[in-house]
């Protein structure tokens, strides 16, 4: 086999060996966006994580997915309406182990 030159930088071919990068980063930005009872939207999520990480950007299908999976576990709730996602008490420990 050939070696082959990788024109990525190496941010983009990193294998993420503790896994669940994006969803720790994601509970964070929900954190620090969120108010009492006042969440924040899919879209500021978006914008507020493709601007930190702007060389690891996600689609909406993607973080549809983490916010599912996170709701699944008891880190995030989803809120009815335009209020947004809000982060729980277990989301928070979780954040602070890491």
């Amino acid at each position: 086999m050939k070696d082959s030159i990788n024109p990525l930088p190496e941010v983009l071919t990193r294998y993420d060996e503790e896994g669940g990068q994006e969803e720790n980063r994601i509970l964070e930005i929900v954190m620090e966006n969120s108010k009492e009872s006042i969440g924040i939207g899919r879209t500021k999520i978006l914008e507020e994580y493709n601007i930190k990480f702007p060389y690891e950007k996600i689609s909406e299908y993607r973080l549809r997915s983490i916010i599912k999976e996170l709701e699944g576990i008891g880190y995030m709730k989803k809120q009815i309406g335009r209020r947004g996602c809000i982060i729980t008490k277990e989301g928070i420990e979780s954040l602070k182990e890491k």
